[in-house]
């Protein structure tokens, strides 16, 4: 009975074949030796299955495991849930894209047009489905990986010298809580970080933008993804209201402006919910009221989120468009990630700016009325 059953265990070792140590063909003579083929007439099925794993995470879910065997590590992934679609044959293999969203500009008005003391602001939306959060769950012991090599505290030699974004200590934290607000923050397939502001509306950097020519290319946003995951799915840019296209290094009055509101192509801000939005006051100067999250380059190369709290700002500038100082953590990647704070009786945070540039002394991020002006017009056009 043992042996039937170490039988059945047995599995078919692969023969390898045994060769001369022959050279490759040289990179110049592939085209000539080598040659390309169309595919073989009536080897594509008519159509094709394809499974896609859901946003939605089944309780059942193993995930990712490990197990040692034959001296090698093998890994078995179940998906949480997947979805399965089935596709016309000729369209295996080839590349979809959405349909590159429309962009309008926005003139900056260059006077002041509100009292001494008033601010505008719009409410946040946090979801009777998810649970309210005012710091994120500690990273569970499974998901926490090295950091990368990149060392923040180097000390530099003799006239050496770096712009560095960080200020010791290191106060980032890595999450994965897709709780409220948390969830709200996300990434766009630029690299750079984002926030819901509306239903179907995300808050970014304009350097964040995919500008093309006079256009823009396609792009997508992923609130509260963590490793690749999409815990409330993926949405597509199909308007971007901005001010200034920003493209390269920031100027002073890009500094301003460096913000856009992006109409994305489904309400997937009705699941994560989103931030409310509000004018930054000069006479919350120097207090450390304020949070930030963004996706860092150098935390699992811009795929996990960090949050950090206690951030002091300084806003410089008129109301209605103001390059605001601050000295968090910042690290490319981070761009377009809220500066948030909370207030009492609110449903949950407003944000007040998003990060935008930096230099070796201190963080710039953008905001003033003129931000949350550019939220309501598109808020107000696709609602």
């Amino acid at each position: 009975m043992a042996k039937g059953k170490k039988a059945k265990r047995a599995r078919k070792r692969l023969t390898p074949i045994i060769e001369r140590a022959d050279p490759p063909v040289l990179a110049a003579e592939v085209g000539r030796k080598i040659k390309s083929r169309s595919p073989k007439r009536g080897a594509v099925p008519a159509k094709v299955t394809i499974r896609l794993p859901m946003f939605a995470a089944s309780g059942g879910s193993k995930g990712l495991s490990l197990r040692k065997g034959a001296g090698k590590r093998m890994a078995s992934v179940g998906l949480a849930s997947e979805l399965a679609v089935s596709i016309p044959g000729k369209s295996l293999g080839q590349h979809a894209f959405p349909a590159a969203p429309s962009a309008k500009r926005f003139a900056i008005d260059t006077k002041e047009t509100t009292g001494r003391d008033e601010i505008t602001s719009l409410e946040p939306f946090a979801p009777a489905h998810l649970r309210l959060r005012t710091k994120p769950l500690k990273l569970a012991a499974s998901l926490r990986a090295a950091p990368l090599s990149i060392r923040h505290d180097r000390k530099l030699g003799r006239g050496e010298k770096e712009p560095t974004t960080l200020f010791p200590p290191e106060d980032r934290a890595t999450y994965s809580d897709t709780s409220y607000p948390w969830g709200t923050v996300g990434r766009l397939s630029t690299g750079a970080s984002g926030v819901m502001i509306g239903p179907r509306h995300l808050l970014t950097v304009s350097h964040g933008i995919p500008w093309s020519g006079s256009g823009v290319s396609a792009f997508t946003f992923t609130p509260g993804t963590f490793d690749g995951s999409a815990p409330f799915g993926v949405a597509s840019a199909t308007w971007v209201y901005y001010r200034v296209k920003v493209t390269g290094t920031l100027n002073a009055n890009e500094r301003k402006h460096d913000y856009a509101v992006v109409v994305l192509n489904w309400r997937i801000g009705d699941l994560a919910g989103w931030m409310g939005s509000k004018t930054y006051h000069t006479s919350w100067d120097g207090s450390p009221y304020w949070y930030h999250c963004g996706y860092p380059t150098d935390i699992a190369s811009g795929q996990r989120p960090i949050w950090d709290n206690g951030i002091s700002m300084d806003g410089k500038g008129v109301k209605r468009h103001r390059e605001i100082h601050h000295w968090a953590d910042v690290w490319p990647g981070q761009s377009g990630g809220p500066m948030f704070a909370w207030w009492s009786g609110q449903a949950g945070p407003h944000c007040v700016s998003v990060q935008s540039a930096h230099d070796s002394s201190r963080n710039y991020a953008s905001g003033g009325s003129e931000m949350v002006d550019l939220v309501i017009d598109a808020r107000s056009d696709f609602p």
